[in-house]
């Protein structure tokens, strides 16, 4: 199974919605003083403190095999001293959390399963790539934007089968909210290709050229990748 999802393919996001491919609907949850929304980092999330959460469910069609590794990139500004997190999460079929990546407010670093990371607060973004190495086995690259790429290695019991992120208690009403949004973006689900690289979502697009004698149809900006994952033209 392969996926992508973009919040750029999004008119709006609620509840429900379903853009991209590969995954199960979205299923969104917000208390009273937290919600959702898509900008140009994302798709965003905010909470006030007060125990609030915004958090975002997406399932995959089929559960992470062996060798497919799943990517998103988080971003965040300030967190809420007094108790604010964000995070993403992936999750078994039954919804518990099976690795996860966090930053709790007043703390100095990102926190995983096996504890504090050495990776500092940033702003820039941090890109993530979880492969699924061997059954209850996995490796996670964490890149910070701009910065040295962090391996991570250890086990996990069930299926990860569940994408989770969210924002919890990360500030209050005032004119600073806007600085301590949330985004998640650019999901994808991809499998190693022979030879190196990877795919993560293919289109076939069949054109049926006009009888008459009339000149075949030009296509621009297409970037063509045949067999390799990307869009693969047929012209009869």
């Amino acid at each position: 199974t392969v996926a992508v999802d973009s919040a750029a393919a999004y008119a709006s996001w609620t509840n429900g919605s379903n853009q991209g491919t590969g995954f199960g609907p979205w299923t969104l949850f917000n208390d009273a003083n937290a919600g959702h929304f898509t900008g140009a980092n994302g798709f965003g999330f905010w909470s006030h403190e007060g125990t609030n959460l915004s958090e975002a469910v997406r399932p995959f069609s089929a559960a992470l095999a062996t060798g497919q590794t799943f990517r998103v990139r988080m971003k965040h500004g300030w967190i809420w001293e007094d108790g604010g997190s964000v995070g993403v999460a992936l999750r078994g079929t039954n919804g518990a959390t099976l690795w996860q990546l966090f930053f709790n407010g007043g703390d100095s670093f990102y926190n995983s399963p096996t504890g504090a990371t050495d990776i500092g607060w940033t702003d820039a973004g941090l890109d993530i790539a979880f492969t699924v190495t061997a059954p209850g086995a996995y490796a996670v690259e964490v890149q910070p934007v701009g910065g040295t790429a962090r391996q991570y290695t250890g086990t996990f019991a069930g299926e990860i089968a569940q994408f989770r992120a969210w924002s919890y208690n990360n500030g209050t009403s005032d004119t600073n909210n806007s600085l301590r949004d949330y985004f998640v973006d650019n999901l994808r689900i991809t499998v190693p290709l022979a030879g190196g690289g990877e795919s993560y979502s293919t289109a076939t697009v069949h054109i049926v050229r006009e009888g008459g004698g009339n000149a075949p149809p030009v296509i621009g900006d297409a970037d063509l990748i045949l067999s390799n994952g990307g869009l693969q033209l047929s012209l009869t």
